[in-house]
């Protein structure tokens, strides 16, 4: 008994000397980091504990705190060591433009998909930096007022204004096809 006790003593004395750093590293979900697994939907590193995939160790972690682990690129380079480039279009959404894509997606989890805060819809998400007047008018768009954005605008990037998915009347159509038909049949007058 007396020698499991100094077994155990050393064995936190080495844990507290900082020579343990992998130990520590390894383990990031079952200590510290808990909470990162409690979201709905976690980012697939995190699911897989893979912490050193994004952070590498820059001082005495985990008892130097947040300053002890650094992500091993900056982002966007770091996303896209496991996402796919976009191709450049027309039209690019501001932080995918800054190459920010933290700005709208959480980097270990999050209750809705695409690892974005807006499992209720995205009004709510998207009026962090759009103007949420528009989603209060007297006559909103039917996706706008269920927080649909992404029905026709793309959140990266487009080759039309406004981020929109495909051009105007196209766009209309894809939901509206009845609108589309009457049109076409409209009696054309000419003054």
């Amino acid at each position: 008994m007396r020698y499991f006790l100094l077994f155990l003593w050393c064995l936190v004395i080495v844990l507290m000397s900082g020579t343990s750093h992998a130990i520590t590293l390894d383990s990031c979900g079952i200590s510290c980091h808990r909470a990162l697994k409690r979201v709905r939907l976690s980012h697939q590193p995190v699911v897989e504990m893979k912490c050193l995939d994004c952070h590498r160790q820059a001082g005495n972690h985990p008892l130097g705190g947040k300053t002890s682990m650094e992500l091993v690129e900056k982002e966007p380079s770091l996303c896209f060591r496991c996402h796919n480039r976009f191709p450049q279009k027309k039209t690019v959404h501001s932080p995918v433009k800054d190459g920010t894509c933290t700005a709208c997606h959480n980097p270990h989890g999050a209750e809705g998909k695409f690892l974005i805060d807006a499992d209720n819809g995205q009004t709510r998400f998207c009026t962090k930096c759009h103007d949420a007047k528009m989603f209060s008018r007297k006559n909103v768009h039917p996706p706008v007022a269920e927080g649909k954005c992404t029905v026709c605008h793309d959140p990266h990037q487009a080759d039309f204004k406004g981020l929109l998915r495909e051009g105007m009347p196209g766009l209309c159509a894809e939901c509206h096809p009845d609108v589309m038909k009457n049109l076409k049949n409209a009696l054309t007058v000419e003054i």
